[in-house]
């Protein structure tokens, strides 16, 4: 498997409500850069298997995945895979506030 890009934190629209639903990525780059991709580009990454990130608080790490999540037969959305907790993580990261330019919690 080719190998995988790091999530360290997700977009919202509207941007940077923390109840929005995630509308993008951030992910690593090297050094302190970062880089940002829509939600298009994450899904299709997802689902060639590109595409980690670290569980907050416990540090496991965990695929991001495409899902469906209007249950109409197009991937539509991305979330961790689920772990023990069955939970989305992605939720947990980070937020990018693209108009403010900052980090939101």
């Amino acid at each position: 498997m080719a190998n995988q890009e790091i999530v360290i934190g997700t977009t919202r629209k509207p941007d940077g409500d923390k109840s929005a639903p995630i509308d993008g990525l951030v992910l690593q780059g090297s050094g302190t850069s970062s880089t940002l991709i829509g939600l298009a580009e994450a899904i299709r990454k997802a689902e060639a298997g590109l595409l980690k990130s670290k569980v907050p608080g416990d540090g496991q790490w965990v695929s991001v995945v495409a899902v469906d999540e209007n249950s109409d037969g197009v991937k539509d959305a991305v979330r961790t895979a689920p772990d023990k907790t069955r939970r989305n993580n992605l939720l947990d990261l980070p937020i990018w506030d693209r108009k403010q330019q900052e980090w939101i919690q």
